[in-house]
């Protein structure tokens, strides 16, 4: 709901208060205009003759017909005021996710120009951790697609990647092709094979 729509709403409410209070006015001025207090038992056998019965209820109609809008109205504002909370916080979590992204486009970045480019045939030489270097779910099905795709290009057209790792000492990575992929290991060029779970990235 825009600025012009709240608008729209305080505007009614103002409206339909000027048109009960009117409508009130108009009912206590037919009844003590008309009724006269000698007259008023003639007057109450005699109520639906006379010609301020009409206005009177016209104007009663009217009047709890305005309270009744009025009445509904504010349900409509607050339904603006939670929809508006909603979106507030909707763009709230999206740009923690914006900064979260940034933070760890910038980890990635810091680990890869700490990491050192090392031959292949050297891989065999190298002690790995037994845990996974990665933690979170969606880094863990980002790593075995990235694989995967390393995997077909190395197949199909002997495509190149660097292959980003952690062994016991440092940060590591090398430009390879990628011949088998299982759940353990990576097997090489030259039948070298790599854990999967000391991968943290793969760059293709």
């Amino acid at each position: 709901m825009s600025n012009s729509e709240q608008k729209t709403i305080t505007r009614l409410n103002a409206l339909l208060i000027i048109l009960a209070t009117i409508s009130a006015c108009i009912i206590l001025l037919s009844i003590i205009l008309h009724v006269k207090l000698v007259e008023l038992e003639h007057d109450l056998e005699d109520f639906a003759t006379h010609h301020y019965f009409l206005t009177g209820f016209i104007s009663l109609t009217v009047m709890l017909v305005c309270i009744r809008l009025y009445n509904d109205t504010p349900d409509k504002v607050s339904s603006f005021n939670i929809l508006k909370k909603q979106t507030r916080n909707k763009r709230l979590l999206k740009k923690i996710e914006r900064i979260e992204q940034y933070k760890k486009q910038l980890r990635s970045k810091i680990e890869n120009a700490k990491s050192k480019i090392i031959e292949k045939e050297n891989v065999g030489s190298l002690s790995f951790l037994p845990d996974d270097v990665l933690l979170t779910l969606d880094d863990l099905k980002q790593r075995e697609s990235d694989l995967n795709n390393a995997l077909k290009l190395g197949n199909t057209y002997k495509h190149k990647v660097k292959i980003y790792f952690k062994d016991t000492e440092s940060n590591k990575h090398l430009e390879t092709t990628i011949w088998q992929v299982d759940n353990q290991n990576i097997v090489l060029k030259s039948g070298i094979v790599l854990p999967v779970k000391s991968i943290y990235k793969v760059e293709i």
